[in-house]
């Protein structure tokens, strides 16, 4: 009976309805005003990936950045942006930007210790790997976090350590084909 009374309030009296049930009102806003901030930032990602010229590519980031100075992963991409032209130091300061902002966030430590990993500090790398991996130690998602880190226990010559990595990755992701690859290399 309150759900009728409800619907007949929006459909005959919608100023009424608005005061007697503006919790559902404000609910309503609120979940379709996350609907839309996720429509955006997917249009976001989409049009970023989509943009193949790494320099396009690159004014396009930041534009998104001054536009949406909230969304952090953008900084993170921007860091492979970086990755890509080579610009290792440069990419790691975008991705150490974000980690002050948001320390707990395990992809963004990753992100600095491939960057390490590439300017072949491979203690440093092995520092925020490590940490990537404390604050996120299972799931499909963190699979790469510990195959990074089992090709910097590579470098460091430590094969036990990056062959335990490699299956530990693909524990998490059965099918993390570079994983595999590498596992198969060291055995």
């Amino acid at each position: 009976k309150m759900n009728h009374g409800k619907e007949w309030f929006k459909n005959n009296n919608l100023s009424a309805y608005e005061i007697l049930f503006y919790q559902d009102v404000l609910n309503k806003q609120l979940i379709d005003g996350v609907i839309e901030r996720f429509k955006k930032i997917n249009e976001v990602y989409i049009n970023i990936k989509s943009e193949k010229d790494i320099l396009k590519q690159e004014s396009l980031i930041k534009k998104y950045m001054i536009d949406d100075q909230e969304n952090f992963n953008l900084y993170n991409i921007m860091a492979y942006n970086q990755y890509d032209q080579k610009k290792y130091k440069k990419g790691i300061k975008y991705v150490e930007m974000v980690i002050e902002k948001d320390p707990d966030n395990a992809a963004f430590y990753d992100t600095a210790g491939l960057g390490y990993y590439y300017l072949e500090d491979y203690h440093k790398a092995l520092e925020m790997l490590n940490k990537s991996i404390e604050l996120k130690p299972e799931g499909k998602e963190v699979a790469e976090h510990y195959y990074n880190r089992g090709r910097v226990f590579e470098k460091l010559n430590a094969k036990s350590r990056a062959m335990r990595d490699y299956e530990t990755a693909l524990k998490n992701d059965e099918n993390y084909e570079s994983a595999k690859s590498a596992l198969r290399k060291l055995t």
